[in-house]
């Protein structure tokens, strides 16, 4: 905690007229105390002899202003003596600041104050004492610097080596020996006695017993100093140590040992003592990584026991518990790592800064210190191959370092060569290197010689030697001439004939060398072969397949025998051990196993590749890579023999791979150029589907897509199934206008199983043809198995949806009646009516060219009304009974059962499983499932309101007031002709007012339903000329209206009639038959006659058109639902026959064909001639034509047939609408196709004669 001195009254320190305040600390415990203000008098006076000046205490006075003197008792003024503290080591700092504050005179309080910008800093350091002494073996000497010493050039001064005498005896070592190196040496026997001159200065520095040295180390602070010299004497500013310089051996172990005291002599145990060695020798002791030792010394007490301390700043906790001295005890060792040199060590607290050595006139930092001289070892290391080849200039390079691997730069090396015998001597360079030239001819000889080593020494190196084997060799010629294609399968052979030759005197690569013969150097030597294969998981198998001799310099594999003695495994005799294995200790040895396959791989088989333990391939396919290596058989160079645990390695395996110049005798054939690669077939089975498009989902409950999942599995030819293999599928649809569709690729499972999703995304029901392939180049696979595609077709199925969307009178009327407020569709009976349809696939896709099947009260009515087929391209029906191509009978909605008007139900269906009678063939296809639609529709009639009783008394033929008005109409229905019961009919009275206007008399209308024969009555009392009541003019007029009902359509021609007053008078005064009246009558009979008779002809010759368009109708209908085509044309002709002879077209039945035709164009008189050629037609293919009469032949005698049944139409003026009620009698009850009423108004079947038999021919 920082304190604030402000002197004892609290008014600060006063600075003189200088302006200076100085002032003495007094500490009175810890960092507590006083501060006293001082001042320097010149003329204080210090004694006789010594100079005035010195400090002196003063005070200041508040009241007179001014400082007064500390004075002593006879009031003269007392020196100042500064007070030692006992301040607590550390770095302090302080402030000093002006406060005008404090003072209350003039200036002060018009002053501002201030104080220092920056701490002042000050460390406290306390006095400490580290002494230490240093043991080591004896068998290692000392220096000293002895300046007696002459130099010979006219200097004195050099270090000199004392040996310890009788450590060396001790260890059996010779001192002549020793100090043979040493310019300048002593042998000591130990006994202080014995050293004179200068070797007495080191007596109190060293201590000795039998085996060690003791060195005392030097304190900074010490007076009484060793012998001091120049480090290198020739040089005149090399600096200068006082000290005892020891000299050890790399490997020497020392010991470091001392004590550590305060200024008082205090065993000090509170601070770290570490120890340092200067590693750079740059004079620094930095604290990283050249302190080897840190640790508080221990307390000792008087027998070098260790006593525990607990405090960690107890500075007197060691004397209390009765120690007597604080030591540190270190043992180093002078490792390998450390170069030969003086290297400086020191004994220091961690935190030296804070203490200093020395008494109060000679000042010093800590520490104890003392320089040790390292003696290193020597090696050579050869640098390059110790292999030398003909015809060549070649340096061999060597290098020369000390134990810590450091260059001896420019130092003497002798070699000798044991070739010629010649010596040399050749200088290390800077990084220790140093070559040694060879010129080798071409007539060297090969051979194994010896190159020597020496190196002399320095005084801080010791000497070495060393020799270096060097071989004269020849470098291999291995090539590949030729091998078999790169691409095997399962029982093919694969086999290389290779070349082995010697350098031809030359270190390139030549092929002109000497062929190589036999399994043994000089002039032979032996080749692996050894297959590399890769498997699944890209890790490489190797194998060694063959080992080869080179016979007249060639190799290949050994050829295979029928009785598999080409394997080095055979066993001829049955003995339980290969023939070859000489020894028979079941194992081949390496001489035993030439020329023979280790492997059985010819030819090749995956299944055995497979069962091989050791095998290359052990997946049984895959790319292999062929390794031909010469194994050395010096002087012939190639590879070292290969280690079998180096086969299994990954990466880089072969240590001859890396030897400069292995390509002359280590060749790779790999498996995409001159090697091979075992190529497996592949096998890849597609599941069976069945397909939808689309399916509903069970949370929406909507119509989604439904995809095809293609499945199966991957296998090899083994059987094998293949994980992790992409396979790939496309589809597409048979006859369908897109392309292939690409589905996502997917991989096989690790049973080699396959599952694909294809979404089918507006697709049509039908086939697919779907490609699944598996590519090895996709699959990485290109060097192990073949690619497989495989293509299939599948049925794809779909639900279908039909959707009526227009229901409605004639061909593109539309009509309703709402009921309730719900609208019901409106066809009217005996009339035409069309219908518009929509058949798609449940994925919403249009299905064109589909049967559909149409119905009228199904219930009733099993067979359909009529077909028709959907649109190509958008799925729709438009059908229409009124369209002879589509309904050649023209009918449209027609009775059920006698039903006749109310609701019907239309029912549309595609049925594509059925053969439906009448109607749609089963669907060939047959892959979009069923759907129908039932429609209930609402048939009405429409009406005819006919007069059964006038009530005309208009104008002349007017009736008074009175009169009962009487009158009838009868409500038939208009294509029937048949009365309606129960109808309401209106008889609405009107009358003209005096504006001439109409007006309908109020609450007059008469109300009748028609009675059983359609038949409403109305009886009217004439009210003459009062018209509600008032007088009118008497023009009055009965309008029948009948406003429709559900089932019947409103008459869209009311029926009116005048009804005039007439004074009675007026109406008695003229009879009925006048001249003019029965002249008028006559005029009118005989027109009536005329008509009839004209209108009976009309009758019948319609009702004989209408028989011949009811035999063409019942053909055209029998050619859409049945396949017997010649059949149904022959059936025609016979009727059309029966016909004629019926209506006198023809006279017999076997007349010509030019007969037949004469009839054909009378009795279809109305119909254009070019139809009737193309009808003719029809009858002469099927009778003498050589082609089938098909579907093609059927749609043109359809279209022919219908083209005529609409000129019969047209000729009736049926298409007009023109009524004939004296038609009404045709439609009585439902009839089938081919069905008409004859003259005589029974029903008559087209083509089938009563009374006839048979045996009718053509």
């Amino acid at each position: 905690h920082p304190t604030n001195f402000t002197n004892f009254d609290g008014n600060g320190y006063r600075a003189n007229s200088f302006g200076l305040t100085s002032v003495s600390f007094e500490q009175t415990g810890g960092a507590n105390g006083v501060w006293k203000q001082v001042q320097f008098n010149s003329t204080m006076d210090n004694g006789p002899g010594v100079a005035q000046g010195g400090l002196e205490e003063i005070i200041w006075n508040n009241n007179t202003k001014m400082h007064d003197v500390v004075q002593d008792a006879q009031g003269l003024s007392t020196k100042y003596v500064r007070v030692n503290t006992s301040l607590p080591k550390g770095d302090y700092s302080y402030i000093g600041r002006v406060q005008p504050e404090l003072a209350t005179e003039y200036p002060f309080p018009f002053l501002h104050g201030d104080e220092d910008d920056n701490a002042r800093s000050m460390r406290v350091m306390h006095r400490m004492n580290i002494d230490g002494t240093m043991t080591f073996e004896g068998v290692n000497p000392i220096t000293f610097f002895d300046s007696t010493i002459n130099n010979g050039d006219g200097t004195f001064g050099n270090w000199r080596y004392v040996y310890h005498g009788p450590a060396l005896a001790a260890a059996g070592l010779n001192y002549n020996e020793l100090s043979a190196y040493k310019a300048y040496s002593m042998l000591w026997d130990g006994n202080t006695a014995s050293l004179t001159g200068e070797a007495l200065n080191i007596v109190d520095f060293v201590d000795v017993n039998a085996t060690h040295w003791f060195i005392k180390l030097v304190n900074g602070g010490d007076g009484d100093l060793p012998p001091c010299g120049q480090i290198d004497p020739t040089d005149p500013d090399s600096p200068v140590r006082c000290e005892i310089v020891p000299e050890m051996d790399t490997g020497t172990s020392l010991e470091l040992a001392g004590s550590v005291t305060n200024r008082t002599l205090i065993p000090w145990t509170i601070e770290p003592v570490a120890v340092q060695l200067d590693k750079d020798r740059n004079g620094i002791f930095s604290s990283g990584g050249e302190t080897q030792f840190t640790q508080k010394p221990d307390c000792m007490d008087t027998q070098g026991n260790r006593i525990p301390m607990q405090s960690i700043d107890d500075e007197t906790e060691c004397i209390t518990k009765g120690g007597v001295q604080a030591e540190y005890d270190y043992n180093f060792t002078w490792e390998s790592q450390y170069s030969s040199g003086t290297y400086g060590m020191r004994v220091d607290f961690t935190n030296s800064g804070y203490y200093f050595t020395g008494n109060s006139s000679a000042l010093a930092t800590t520490g104890a210190y003392i320089n040790v001289t390292v003696v290193g070892t020597t090696s050579f290391e050869l640098t390059s191959i110790a292999r030398l080849y003909r015809n060549t200039n070649t340096s061999i390079q060597a290098r020369l370092v000390d134990n810590s691997l450091q260059p001896v730069r420019e130092a003497p090396v002798n070699y000798t060569w044991s070739f010629d015998g010649r010596t040399e001597t050749s200088y290390t360079d800077t990084n220790g290197f140093f070559e040694m030239p060879f010129n080798i001819t071409a007539d060297d000889d090969l051979g194994l010689f010896s190159l020597t080593f020496d190196y002399e020494g320095t005084p801080l190196l010791k000497p070495s030697n060393a020799v270096q084997d060097v071989w004269v060799v020849s470098r291999t010629y291995l090539s590949v001439i030729s091998t078999d294609g790169n691409r095997r399968q399962s029982g093919d052979l694969w086999d290389f004939t290779a070349q082995v030759k010697d350098d031809n005197k030359t270190l390139e690569y030549d092929t002109g060398g000497r062929d190589l013969d036999g399994e043994t150097s000089p002039n032979g030597g032996l080749v692996d072969v050894i297959f590399e294969g890769t498997d699944f998981d890209n890790v490489q198998h190797r194998q060694v397949i063959a080992t080869l001799a080179p016979s007249a310099g060639v190799i290949s594999l050994p050829e295979t025998q029928p009785d598999n003695s080409h394997l080095c495994y055979y066993d001829g005799n049955d003995d339980g051990f290969a023939d070859r294995d000489i020894n028979q200790n079941g194992d081949l040895e390496r001489l035993e196993a030439v020329g023979c396959l280790k492997a059985d791989i010819s030819p090749l088989s995956p299944t055995k590749l497979r069962a091989d333990p050791d095998s290359f391939l052990p997946d049984g396919f895959g790319p292999v890579n062929v390794v031909l290596r010469f194994e050395e058989s010096l002087p012939n160079e190639g590879c070292a023999p290969i280690d079998a645990s180096y086969l299994g390695l990954q990466g880089q395996w072969d240590p001859c791979a890396n030897v400069p110049g292995n390509n002359h005798y280590r060749t790779v054939m790999t498996y995409n150029a001159n090697g091979f690669s075992l190529i497996g077939r592949t096998s890849l089975t597609v599941d069976d589907q069945v397909v939808y498009t689309s399916e509903v989902d069970p949370v929406t409950g909507l119509v989604v897509p439904k995809p095809m999942v293609v499945t199966g599995q991957l296998t090899d030819e083994l059987g094998e199934v293949l994980p992790a293999r992409t396979i790939r599928v496309s589809y597409e649809m048979v006859n369908g206008q897109s392309g292939p569709v690409n589905c996502n690729a997917a991989v096989t499972d690790e049973n080699g199983n396959y599952s694909i999703t294809c979404p089918l995304s507006d697709v049509l029901a039908g086939k697919t043809k779907v490609t699944v392939s598996y590519s090895s180049y996709d699959n990485n696979d290109a060097f192990r198995y073949d690619n497989k595609t495989v293509q299939t077709e599948f049925d794809v199925f779909s639900n279908s949806s039909l959707f009526i969307s227009e229901v409605g009178p004639f061909k593109s009327s539309v009509d309703s009646y709402n009921i309730e407020g719900v609208p019901y569709p409106v066809l009217y009976l005996k009339e035409s009516f069309h219908i518009d349809a929509l058949l798609t696939q449940s994925n919403g896709q249009a299905a064109g060219g589909k049967c559909l099947n149409i119905y009228l009260d199904p219930e009733a009515n099993t067979r359909p009304i009529a077909t028709i087929r959907t649109n190509d391209l958008d799925g729709t029906a438009e059908w229409f009974s009124g369209d002879p191509l589509q309904n050649p009978s023209l009918r449209g909605v027609e009775l059920t059962g006698g039903k006749k008007e109310g609701f019907r139900t239309l029912k549309v269906a595609f049925e594509p499983d059925l053969n439906v009678p009448g109607g749609c063939d089963k669907d060939v296809e047959n892959v979009l499932n069923g759907s129908e639609v039932e429609m209930e529709v609402l048939v009405r009639s429409r009406v005819d309101l006919q007069v059964e009783t006038n009530w005309y008394y208009g104008g002349d033929s007017g009736v008074p007031e009175g009169t009962v008005i009487i009158g009838e109409v009868a409500l038939l229905r208009d294509r029937l002709d048949i009365a309606i019961e129960n109808e309401e009919i209106q008889f609405i009275r009107q009358y003209r007012n005096e504006t001439g206007a109409w007006v309908t008399m109020a609450a007059a209308t008469n109300i009748t339903d028609t009675n059983e024969q359609g038949i409403a009555r109305f009886e009217w009392p004439f009210d003459g000329r009062t018209c509600d009541g008032v007088v009118c003019t008497g023009q009055w007029q009965v309008i029948a209206v009948y406003a429709g009902s559900q089932n019947f359509q409103a008459s869209q021609n009311n029926i009116s009639f005048a009804v005039d007053y007439k004074a009675a008078t007026e109406v008695e005064a003229k009879g009925f038959f006048s001249p003019e009246n029965a002249m008028a009558f006559s005029i009118v009979l005989m027109a009536l006659l005329v008509a009839g008779a004209l209108y009976y002809r009309r009758v019948m010759s319609r009702r004989q058109v209408q028989s011949l368009r009811g035999i063409l109708t019942d053909t055209m209908m029998q050619l859409e639902a049945s396949n017997e085509y010649i059949k149904i044309i022959f059936d025609c002709y016979k009727n059309l026959v029966r016909h004629f002879r019926k209506y006198g077209f023809m006279k017999k039945v076997y007349e010509t064909t030019r007969e037949f035709e004469a009839a054909v164009r009378a009795a279809f008189n109305m119909v254009p001639p070019q139809q009737l050629d193309a009808f003719l037609t029809i009858f002469e293919e099927a009778r003498y034509s050589d082609h089938n009469i098909g579907v093609m032949q059927r749609d043109q005698a359809i279209s022919t047939l219908g083209a005529i049944t609409s000129s019969i139409t047209n000729a009736l003026g049926e298409e007009g609408q023109i009524k004939r009620y004296e038609a009404t009698g045709l439609y009585d009850k439902q009839t089938k196709a081919g069905e008409f009423v004859a003259a005589d108004g029974s029903i008559r079947q087209a083509g089938i004669v009563e009374g006839e038999g048979t045996d009718f021919k053509i």
